[in-house]
This record gives structure tokens, sequence and C-alpha cells, in this order.
């Protein structure tokens, strides 16, 4: 079996919220990742969007961070809401730390992601405003099918959090979503963009009458 050793000459380190490998004077190369989506996972907390499911609530205490503890991941897990409430309740509670989409909420489909890192990269509510606008934001069944599968849910999502390739699996997850449908294990990914008006992440002032207009500058007339 062959065995990887990393070379002496090749350094990984900080600058502010960038990191950068280097392999001497010639040789720079700037991660298209943040600093912060790679640290390790120890504590975790969970977001619910919807309804409690105390089979996964359960099955995600172990490692779960204590009361006024800092978790370094947030799980946000929409169960059955819509998006307009999902987003209300995730502008509420604006997270923080990095955090990761887990989403339950349609009968044969298991989503994960994107991987939030705030300030750095898209997030939960760049992607459900653009869902919303693009498909409509239809009532989510009360039970989705997915649910019954516990089991298979619960480890994907332990996994996600504490697996041996967690933090790659992560970081394929920054600005993408990955659905598995549970009846043929296809899967799909797809690409999360920035939005520019988006009223948690951006720093443009939010005009739901006005987005995505643009003021021009002549006068018209009368």
């Amino acid at each position: 079996m062959a065995s990887l050793t990393p070379s002496p000459r090749w350094r990984l380190s900080q600058l502010q919220n960038l990191l950068v490998l280097s392999g001497g004077a010639d040789e720079s190369y700037v991660a298209l990742v943040p600093r912060d989506a790679v640290r390790p996972v120890l504590r975790h907390a969970v977001l619910w969007l919807g309804d409690v499911l105390p089979w996964l609530d359960e099955g995600l205490r172990e490692g779960c961070a204590a009361e006024g503890e800092t978790p370094d991941l947030v799980l946000v897990i929409r169960s059955n809401c819509n998006w307009q409430d999902a987003l209300a309740r995730y502008a509420d509670a604006a997270p923080q730390q990095p955090h990761l989409l887990v989403d339950l909420a349609y009968h044969h489909t298991v989503s994960l992601g994107p991987y939030v890192v705030p300030g750095d990269t898209a997030c939960v509510a760049c992607l459900g405003h653009r869902v919303a606008h693009r498909w409509g934001d239809l009532p989510m069944p009360a039970a989705p099918a997915v649910q019954q599968h516990e089991a298979l849910v619960t480890a994907l999502v332990r996994q996600a959090l504490h697996g041996e390739p967690g933090t790659a699996a992560r970081l394929a997850w920054v600005e993408r979503v990955v659905s598995l449908d549970l009846r043929s294990l296809a899967s799909t990914q797809d690409r999360v963009f920035r939005h520019p008006w988006c009223p948690v992440c951006s720093a443009q002032p939010h005009d739901d009458a006005g987005a995505g207009s643009l003021a021009l500058p002549w006068i018209t007339a009368p």
C-alpha cells in the first residue's frame, strides 16, 4: 500500500481569513476556501427550521454543545416548513458559526448543503430565496416520507459531522447542494450563488420592491 509523506518544503499558513500554501519564494497558492471552513468539529448545535424530529434529535445528542458553549458547527435542519417560514427563523437566529443545511422536507430526497462560512460564502437564505423565486414556495408535507428512513438519515448526518472524511466533505458543500434520492440512490450537485440582495449575508440594502432593479440617471419627461 502506498503511503504519502508531507513535503517539508511546503508550508500552510494563514493570511487574514485565507489559507496560503507556499513552497518557497517562487511557489505560493491561495486556497479557494475560507480558513474557518477547515477547522475540526468537536461540538455542534442544531437549529430546527420546522418541527423537531425526536429520533434525529436523540441521534445527534452525542457531541452536542452544552448551553452557553460555542459550537464549532451548527446543523440547520429543515424538517417540514416552507421556505418563507424557514428563512424567517434562519434570519432571526443568524448563526455566526459555520453551519450546514440539512433538508429533510421532501418525500424522497435528502439534501446536504450549502456549508456556510458567515461573511465569506453563500448562505442558506441565498439558496432559499432563489428556490422560492424560481419554483414557488409550496406548502411542505407535514411528515415527509424521507423521515421514515430514521437510521439512514441519522447516519448520513453524523458522517457529515464526525466521519473520517468529514472536513473534506464539508468543503465539497461550500456554495453547493448535494441531493440524494433514496429510491434510486442517484445523486445530484448544484451550485449556490451569493444573492446580491440577501437579507441575511449581503452588505447591500435589501428592498423587495426594487430588488434586481437599477435607478438610471436620466430624467423622465412629464
